[in-house]
C-alpha cells in the first residue's frame, strides 16, 4: 500500500508539473484552460488525501497562518459571489483564469503542504521545479532558434514556452534558478558543483535571450535572500559587515529595474513605466470602492476608467490591460479593504515565521528552510511587478505551506502525516471525489469543447452537423454562456459575413450579461455603423464616453456620426472636453479636420 507521504509528494509535484508543462495547441487559449483544468483536478485529488475539516481545524488550532487563509478564501468567496459578473469572479477572467476557483485550489494546496510537510517532500520539489526550469530552458532555446514542434501565433518575443508569454517564462525560470542554487550550495562534490553552476548560467542566460527581466530579478531577489538568511543564522556580526554590500547590489538591481544606474541596460524594460499606470488605476479603484473593491477579477473591465492622461496615452488609447501588475493592489482594488489587509497580513505572517523558525533549526535543516523562504520571496517579487500565472502562483502558495508546516525539532516530518483514515471515511472521501470529479469533468469538459471549437469557427470551418455559421456559433455560445469573449468573436465572424442581424443579437446579449464590457459596446457601435445605423451608433459611443474618456478613436468616431446627422454643438463640446482634460493637440486637431472635410 503506498504510503500518504508518497502520495502527497505525487500530488505536489505532479501538479506543480503538469500546470508547468500541459498545453492544448487545439484549443482557442492553448495555455490557460489546460493549466486550470490540471489545477483543479489535482486539487479534488487533493481532497482525498486531506484529514476532513475537524481533524484539520485540531492540527492547525495553533497555526494563525491556517485561519488567515481560511479568513482570506472565505471573504475572497463572497466577494465573488456578489461581484457584478458573478462568472468571472467565480472563475476569473478568460485568458488569465485568476478568479475565486483558482485560489480556492492554492489554498488546498496550502493546507495539503502544511499539514504533510516533509524534509523529502522540500527536496523533491525543489527537486521537480529545478529539473522543470530546465526543460523550460530547452525548450526556449529551441524556440529562439527556431525550432518548435507547435505552431504558435507570433507573440513579438522570441520564447514563450508552455507559458504562452516570455515574462511567465523568464519568472519561472527565476524560480528555478533559486532552487538550483541551494542543491550547488549543499552540494560536496566539485563535478556536480560544476554541472549545477552550469545549469544555473543556462537558465540566466535564456533569460536573457527571452527580453525580459522579470526572471533575473526574481533570481537575484531570491538567491540573495538565501545568503543573507545563511550569513545572518551563522553570524550576526559577518551579517551586518557584509549587508550594506548585498543590501547595495539589491539597490543597485531595484534601480536598474527603473532605469536607474549601471544595470539599467540590462535589467530595465518599458514596462516597467507601464506598469505604474497600472498602480495609479489600482490605487483610484480601491480609494474610490475602499469596502469591497470593483469586484473580483474586475480590474480589466475598470481600467478604462480609472486611468489617468498619462496610463491612456503612453501605449495608445486603445491599449489596455486587465490585471494591475501587483498582487497586493490587485486584492485591495478588486477585493477592497479586508481582504487586501488580510492577504498583507498572510505574507507578513509566512515571512516572519520563516526566519524566526530557521534560527530554532539545526544546522542540517537550515538549509533547506532558506531555500524555501528564498523561493518564497522570489514568488512574492514575481507577484508584485506581474500578473498572477497558474504555475508560478502555485508553487509560491506550497512553498507558503511548507514554511508554516515545517517542524521545529530533528523529526523528519510534522508528524501530521500519521493520522488514520478509518474505512468508512476513505470511503466517503471516495464517493465525493467522484462526484466532485464528474461534476467538474462535466463542466470542463463543455469549456474545453467551446473553446476547441471557437478556433474552428476562427479558423472558418464549420462542422458538418450546422448548417451555418450561426448555428455554429449558438452551439458554442451555449456551452459557456457567460463567456463574453466566445460571444465577441462569433458575433465579429458573423458581421463579417454580412449576417448583421444574428451578430447584433449575440452582443446585446453580451451587453446585457456584463454592462462594463467595453469590448461589446465598441463591436456594437461598428456593427451598427456598418449597418448604416447611425442613430445606434451614437447612442453606442455616448455609453463609451462615461467608461472611457480618454478613448480618442470613439470620439473621432462620434464626431463623425454627430457630423453626419447635423449635431454641430454635440460635435463641438467633444473637442471641448478633449481640451479640458488636457488631451495632446495633435488629437483635437484630428477632431477638427474632420468638419473640414466634410
Amino acid at each position: 500500500m503506498i504510503k500518504k507521504n508518497t502520495i502527497t509528494s505525487l500530488l505536489i509535484t505532479g501538479a506543480i508539473s503538469f500546470t508547468t508543462l500541459i498545453i492544448s495547441p487545439d484549443l482557442n487559449d492553448s495555455f490557460n484552460i489546460p493549466k486550470l483544468f490540471g489545477l483543479f483536478v489535482f486539487s479534488i485529488l487533493g481532497v482525498l488525501i486531506l484529514p476532513k475539516f475537524s481533524h484539520l481545524i485540531r492540527i492547525h488550532k495553533q497555526n494563525i497562518t491556517f485561519w488567515i487563509c481560511l479568513l482570506f478564501i472565505t471573504l475572497m468567496l463572497l466577494r465573488s459571489i456578489f461581484t457584478d459578473h458573478f462568472f468571472t469572479g467565480f472563475f476569473g477572467r478568460y485568458g488569465r483564469n485568476s478568479g475565486w476557483l483558482a485560489y480556492f485550489c492554492y489554498f488546498l494546496f496550502f493546507i495539503l503542504a502544511a499539514t504533510f510537510t516533509s524534509l523529502k517532500l522540500i527536496r523533491n520539489s525543489l527537486m521537480i521545479i529545478s529539473v522543470l526550469g530546465l526543460i523550460i530552458t530547452i525548450y526556449g532555446f529551441m524556440q529562439y532558434n527556431g525550432i518548435d514542434f507547435i505552431a504558435y501565433a507570433h507573440s513579438g518575443y522570441p520564447i514563450i514556452t508552455t507559458f504562452g508569454n516570455s515574462n511567465f517564462t523568464s519568472s519561472f525560470i527565476g524560480i528555478s534558478a533559486i532552487s538550483t542554487f541551494y542543491f550547488f550550495f549543499i552540494e560536496k562534490s566539485i563535478l556536480r558543483k560544476s554541472l549545477l553552476l552550469s545549469i544555473i548560467v543556462i537558465d540566466l542566460l535564456i533569460i536573457f535571450l527571452s527580453k525580459s527581466s522579470q526572471g533575473l530579478f526574481v533570481a537575484i531577489i531570491g538567491v540573495t535572500s538565501f545568503i543573507l538568511l545563511k550569513i545572518f543564522v551563522y553570524s550576526r556580526k559577518k551579517f551586518l559587515l557584509l549587508s550594506p554590500f548585498i543590501f547595495g547590489i539589491l539597490i543597485t538591481a531595484f534601480l536598474g529595474f527603473i532605469k536607474v544606474g549601471p544595470l539599467k541596460s540590462l535589467v530595465y524594460q518599458p514596462s516597467v513605466s507601464y506598469r505604474g499606470d497600472y498602480f495609479r488605476a489600482a490605487k483610484d479603484m480601491f480609494l474610490d470602492n475602499p469596502w469591497f473593491g470593483v469586484g473580483i477579477d474586475r480590474y480589466g473591465e475598470n481600467f478604462r476608467t480609472y486611468r489617468d492622461l498619462d496610463a491612456a496615452f503612453r501605449l495608445g488609447p486603445s491599449t489596455t490591460t486587465n490585471w494591475a501588475h501587483n498582487q497586493i493592489l490587485q486584492f485591495f482594488a478588486t477585493g477592497g479593504v479586508l481582504i487586501g489587509i488580510i492577504y498583507v497580513v498572510f505574507i507578513g505572517v509566512v515571512t516572519y515565521t520563516s526566519i524566526s523558525n530557521i534560527k530554532k533549526l539545526e544546522s542540517t535543516k537550515q538549509n533547506i528552510a532558506a531555500a524555501i523562504f528564498s523561493v518564497w520571496i522570489g514568488y512574492l517579487a514575481q507577484s508584485q511587478i506581474s500578473i498572477d500565472q497558474i504555475s508560478i502562483t502555485l508553487v509560491g502558495w506550497i512553498f507558503a505551506g511548507f514554511i508554516v508546516g515545517i517542524k521545529i525539532d530533528n523529526s523528519e516530518s510534522t508528524g501530521t502525516t500519521s493520522i488514520l483514515y478509518n474505512s468508512k471515511r476513505v470511503s466517503s472521501q471516495r464517493i465525493w471525489l467522484v462526484l466532485l470529479l464528474a461534476l467538474s469533468f462535466i463542466s470542463l469538459r463543455s469549456l474545453w469543447t467551446a473553446d476547441h471549437d471557437i478556433k474552428l469557427a476562427r479558423s472558418g470551418v464549420i462542422p458538418n452537423d450546422f448548417d451555418n455559421s450561426y448555428e455554429f456559433a449558438v452551439s458554442i455560445i451555449n456551452r459557456a454562456p457567460n463567456l463574453i469573449n466566445y460571444r465577441l468573436i462569433t458575433a465579429d465572424l458573423l458581421a463579417s459575413n454580412g449576417e448583421y442581424e444574428d451578430s447584433e443579437k449575440i452582443l446585446l446579449e453580451a451587453i446585457k450579461i456584463d454592462e462594463k464590457s467595453y469590448e461589446s459596446l465598441s463591436y456594437l457601435a461598428r456593427l451598427y455603423e456598418l449597418a448604416d445605423n447611425t442613430s445606434g451608433s451614437v447612442m453606442i459611443r455616448e455609453k463609451l464616453l462615461n467608461l472611457d474618456r480618454y478613448d480618442v478613436e470613439n470620439y473621432i468616431q462620434l464626431s463623425k456620426n454627430y457630423l453626419f446627422i447635423g449635431e454641430q454643438s454635440k460635435y463641438q463640446n467633444l473637442i471641448n472636453q478633449l481640451t479640458r482634460i488636457g488631451v495632446d493637440v495633435k488629437y483635437i486637431n484630428q477632431l477638427r479636420n474632420l468638419n473640414q472635410e466634410n
